[in-house]
């Protein structure tokens, strides 16, 4: 679409106007099968009917559209919410929302239903979408730390679990602390966009919420030197100062975690763990829910009409400019991003990355070596001793129940036994001590800057 033709696609989104809105379907969509009920449909869209064309004619890929078009419809009828759920299955029906990444790829049906969706008024401030495989074992200190953070509510997508972690995540949503959504897919799918786009187009729960955070099991957000509260603390400071004029997101650069490259380690904690850390110039967004059309580029949010993005310290980054990251000096939040770990965690994080071939992500065993920096003086910066007590704290409140300890502790037997396979195989060993004597550690242009500040 060019500039003209994505200024008429905004104005029917924000349009509640039905004759707008027909006019728009009608002339972009000149040959659709349904063009004779744009006029009935516009008027649902808009809240001045109640029900939807009855001969509508509806494909596989419309059918969750319509769906959520009439949940909407009955709950604006009815001005009472529905009790949110606590699990979510979606399946390979829904494998197709990993295209639905720009205006242009939107049916008649489902712009009508996004237009529904996206009108929402939301009612809460922030959440935080997450998609994790085999993270059995740091699922449980990743929640705590960001439930002291501040997010509101945990949206969890899942998929293809082999670590035991499956009734782990069970249990937590049964007990009200995530949101799980349970992710099947055929081979080859883009597991983590389909998750994403899920989120944004049919996962009626998030319209809730203004805000936004995209993130992994390995990062966790940073506000040094604040803890308690910060994330909701920082958006109240960002509607505050900026109210007349909203970014589309607040993008946040890693804090590149260092380790030493053992072969294996037995502490699973990784907060207090690791002491170094190099800022790194990728990042991950806090997106404006209501300005966002997709995430289809994971990093970084499409936008709707005019977005435009923010670093942490609320200064506007250029679109182009946005894979350089956020401008220096920089002092503001980072993601604390454990990406490495052990090797034998590495070979974990691989064989994540190979249902992700597809897509370029598969993982070259080298890079566990050279994705690194040498630990120094210059770039040692331990996250707060305090922050690492509290979040124990927490993780020991929210194994206080028997039936989350249990889960627990099958996914961290699963993980060990791993590791005692896996630390016997003569030739991953030889494969690690080859590579370790041969590669040189270095981010190079990666990095922002070759040190941090401590947290």
């Amino acid at each position: 679409m060019n500039r003209r033709q994505f200024a008429k696609f905004r104005n029917a989104l924000v349009s509640t106007d039905p004759l707008t809105f027909a006019e728009y379907l009608r002339g972009r969509f000149t040959d659709d099968k349904n063009k004779a009920n744009f006029a009935e449909l516009a008027r649902f869209v808009c809240g001045e009917s109640k029900t939807l064309p009855l001969n509508l004619d509806v494909d596989e890929r419309d059918a969750p559209f319509i769906d959520l078009m009439v949940s909407i419809s009955m709950e604006e009828s009815s001005r009472t919410k529905p009790a949110p759920r606590s699990i979510v299955e979606i399946g390979p029906d829904l494998d197709f929302l990993a295209d639905i990444c720009f205006a242009r790829d939107f049916s008649p049906l489902q712009l009508a239903a996004f237009a529904m969706h996206s009108r929402r008024n939301p009612t809460k401030r922030v959440a935080i979408v997450i998609s994790v495989r085999d993270e059995g074992i740091y699922v449980l200190e990743w929640l705590a730390y960001h439930r002291i953070l501040g997010a509101e509510q945990v949206f969890m997508y899942t998929n293809d679990n082999c670590d035991g972690s499956d009734q782990l995540l069970q249990e937590l949503a049964s007990k009200g602390l995530i949101t799980l959504i349970r992710n099947s897919c055929v081979e080859g799918a883009n597991f983590q966009r389909k998750a994403y786009q899920h989120a944004i187009l049919l996962l009626n729960e998030l319209r809730d919420f203004r805000w936004v955070f995209f993130l992994d099991c390995d990062e966790f957000l940073n506000f040094h030197p604040n803890f308690e509260g910060a994330l909701p603390a920082f958006v109240c400071k960002m509607e505050r100062e900026m109210q007349n004029n909203l970014p589309g997101a607040a993008i946040f650069p890693w804090s590149w975690r260092l380790t030493d490259r053992p072969f294996q380690r037995d502490d699973i904690s990784l907060l207090g763990h690791y002491q170094h850390a190099c800022l790194h110039r990728l990042f991950k967004p806090l997106v404006n829910l209501q300005s966002t059309l997709s995430m289809c580029e994971i990093h970084v949010p499409t936008f709707e009409g005019n977005g435009f993005l923010v670093d942490g310290e609320m200064r506007r980054i250029g679109r182009n400019a946005v894979w350089e990251g956020v401008k220096m000096p920089y002092s503001g939040p980072r993601i604390e991003h454990f990406w490495s770990k052990s090797f034998i965690e590495f070979l974990i994080k691989k064989k994540r990355g190979e249902k992700l071939d597809c897509c370029g992500l598969q993982r070259d065993l080298s890079q566990f070596f050279t994705w690194s920096e040498v630990p120094s003086a210059a770039n040692y910066a331990p996250v707060s001793s305090e922050w690492v007590s509290k979040v124990e704290e927490e993780m020991q409140e929210i194994l206080s129940s028997p039936a989350i300890a249990e889960a627990y502790s099958v996914a961290v037997e699963s993980y060990r036994n791993y590791v005692a396979r896996t630390s016997t195989d003569p030739l991953i060993r030889q494969t690690y001590d080859d590579l370790l004597s041969t590669s040189t550690p270095s981010l190079g242009d990666m990095l922002l800057t070759s040190t941090t500040t401590a947290s």
